[in-house]
This record gives C-alpha cells, structure tokens and sequence, in this order.
C-alpha cells in the first residue's frame, strides 16, 4: 500500500511488516468459495 492518507489513517506499522489492500471482488470470491452452501 503507498496511498499516504491510507497509511496515515492505519498508523504505525512494526518493522519487517507491510500492509496490503484485498480488492473487494477478491473477498467476495473468498467468501462464496469457501463458505458452507447454507451460508451463501
């Protein structure tokens, strides 16, 4: 992640640590992949 306001608003981040943003779409798929059929 590189959006400065972004970085700002997450705060410090531990040395050797990095953050990294998940488009929504990505989660989505996660979500009907893997979650139980009754849960979809």
């Amino acid at each position: 992640m590189t959006d400065p306001q972004a970085l700002a608003d997450i705060g410090p981040v531990p040395e050797g640590d990095a953050i990294i943003e998940i488009p929504e779409d990505v989660l989505k798929f996660y979500v009907r992949s893997y979650s139980p059929a009754e849960e979809r």
